[in-house]
């Protein structure tokens, strides 16, 4: 590849790809049905309205149900989700490269990268929170001495820096975001260090900064597009059964509309996730292979 794939050219690989490894896609990706059945035995043990907004005490399958929402949303979810995206990209390189894939070594590849790769998004995070440092801490740092000297000029020219600083973490922040985007897809297909990683991801991206930005952008706003109008007509549909059961009292509609949400979520993931994570995948090699000709 001489030049970069057209955002068309992208959208048509990744979808190739995706029908060409749907198995291998689905089986990594279906894990996360896990989650659902998980929501449905928390949203049956979850407190009614009621106790949820009193200071009743809760019995012990509601406490269990509590805990066990909190833990799903906020620990398993994040951490399967992780787990997932990784398998993913490794499948999409194999796939990429028509190599074989074999269910147990990508298991093991995802097993060994996982913690480097999470640390390199962490990185990558860091560096978002550090352009806010940059930009508001020194009009923090002023109003902080204007407020305990009480000088209102100090206090002035703070307030004077902290509209530049709104300007100039919008800027900072959206080049670093994409400058290191494709730090953890580096780290997760290549044998590099977590510093390199950051490097290598900052060089692919920086002379090409507007080219990049609508190829990462453009592939999924055309497929979460696809995934809201499925959950619009799911969703729809359940209206009009909730409106034509008037049977049914106030708790069990937010059970039913609470479940039926989160689990939509979870299934328009597990289908629509390989698609996302393949557009970056075949964009990174896209963009390793034209910098490697430039």
């Amino acid at each position: 590849m001489k030049t970069l794939l057209s955002p068309g050219d992208l959208i048509d690989a990744s979808w190739d790809l995706y029908r060409s490894r749907f198995r291998a896609f689905f089986t990594v990706s279906g894990w996360l049905i896990v989650l659902i059945f998980l929501h449905f035995i928390s949203v049956l043990l979850y407190p009614d309205m009621y106790s949820a907004s009193s200071y009743i005490s809760l019995t012990r399958p509601e406490t269990i149900g509590l805990i066990l929402d909190l833990f799903t949303r906020f620990v398993l979810t994040p951490i399967l989700g992780f787990w997932v995206f990784l398998s993913v990209v490794r499948i999409g390189m194999r796939g990429t490269s028509s190599q074989s894939i074999n269910q147990n070594q990508i298991f093991s590849e995802t097993k060994k990268r996982f913690f480097p790769v999470l640390f390199v998004t962490i990185l990558s995070g860091f560096m978002i929170v550090l352009a806010q440092i940059i930009t508001f801490g020194p009009a923090s740092l002023l109003f902080g001495l204007g407020t305990w000297m009480h000088s209102a000029v100090l206090i002035g020219v703070g307030d004077v820096l902290f509209v530049f600083a709104a300007f100039g973490s919008l800027f900072l922040t959206c080049r670093w975001m994409l400058f290191y985007f494709m730090a953890p897809y580096v780290c997760a297909m290549d044998d590099v260090t977590k510093k390199e990683a950051l490097v290598t991801s900052r060089q692919l991206v920086q002379t090409r900064f507007w080219s990049v930005l609508i190829r990462i952008v453009l592939p999924k706003f055309i497929f979460i597009l696809f995934g809201l109008g499925f959950i619009s007509m799911v969703t729809f549909t359940l209206q009009i059964f909730i409106n034509g059961s008037p049977d049914m009292n106030v708790n069990e509609i937010i059970r039913l509309t609470t479940f039926t949400s989160r689990a939509l979520t979870v299934i328009v993931a597990i289908f629509l996730n390989p698609l996302l994570i393949l557009s970056d995948v075949i964009l990174y090699k896209n963009l390793s292979d034209t910098a490697e000709k430039s």
